[in-house]
């Protein structure tokens, strides 16, 4: 039988590594949105103030997504 390894918290290089990427996954959801809001605006001739509502709603979205990111990390920190 193989014995269960205990769990080892993932290294100092890994996580910042991790979050290092959270700038560049941030403005990668902006850019969905806004982009969202781009094609919304051609393919049904709405107002042009659909981009920037698409611009935020990307950028709430890289906002959970950084927490959520972090979240998973410090918990591993607690075990």
């Amino acid at each position: 039988m193989n014995p269960k390894k205990p769990a080892q918290p993932p290294s100092s290089y890994k996580i910042a590594l991790a979050f290092s990427g959270i700038g560049v996954q941030f403005a990668i959801w902006i850019i969905i949105g806004y982009l969202a809001g781009a094609w919304l605006v051609k393919h049904f001739e709405l107002s042009p103030l659909w981009k920037g509502l698409g611009a935020v709603a990307g950028m709430l979205l890289g906002l959970v997504s950084a927490i959520l990111l972090m979240v998973r990390y410090l918990r591993g920190q607690d075990e």
